[in-house]
């Protein structure tokens, strides 16, 4: 488990104390989520992050949901169960309430890092990426026809100019071009998706 990277947000050594886990763990240690947003490692190879909440404020999760990329997996250590959904309602994928049984938070700990091993999977971030461009392709599709659809209307006047209406036949040249590329786009990532074999995470 040392090649997955955790970022601990822990100043006052609360939650090292509180696991066996980490030590198993390749670790950044950060005083505040100011100071991990600062840092070149930055969140990019910290996917997964426990902090402190008692010595974190609740404000500052947005600077690390906001960023681009993947939003991280944040674990949040708190006092009870009610500031745990708290946490959870703004933005943190999990909480343990400390103190609490030392199994219970290596436990929650052993679970982000395993989705955080799933998210990083070359082959899930290329099924992620083919979904957002068939989701890009089936948006831009309704306006280009739209477009498609004025721009024949245009078409129908009769007192056109001639210059206006090779500007529109034009419109129309350019976007069944923008149209038959969108929908090969369709077409090929359906194929590769009904190509892979059934229990392939990559389909």
């Amino acid at each position: 488990m040392k090649d997955r990277i955790l970022a601990l947000i822990d100043p006052a050594g609360r939650l090292r104390s509180a696991s066996s886990l980490l030590r198993s763990l390749q670790v950044h240690e950060y005083s505040s989520i100011e100071s991990l947003l600062g840092s070149r490692r930055q969140v990019s190879s910290s996917l997964c992050i426990v902090l402190d909440a008692d010595l974190v404020r609740l404000g500052d999760l947005d600077s690390l949901l906001e960023r681009d990329g993947l939003p991280p997996l944040t674990l949040a250590a708190v006092s009870d169960e009610k500031e745990g959904r708290l946490w959870i309602e703004n933005g943190a994928t999990d909480f343990v309430v400390l103190p609490g049984r030392r199994e219970e938070l290596d436990c929650r700990i052993r679970a982000m890092t395993r989705w955080q091993s799933i998210l990083l999977d070359p082959s899930h971030q290329e099924l992620r990426h083919r979904e957002s461009m068939r989701s890009l392709a089936h948006s831009l599709k309704n306006p280009l026809n739209a477009v498609f659809c004025y721009a024949e209307l245009i078409l129908m006047d009769e007192h056109l100019t001639a210059a206006v209406r090779k500007d529109v036949e034009h419109i129309i040249t350019n976007a069944n071009v923008l149209l038959e590329t969108l929908d090969s786009n369709l077409n090929f990532n359906r194929e590769e998706t009904e190509s892979q074999p059934a229990g392939d995470e990559s389909a």
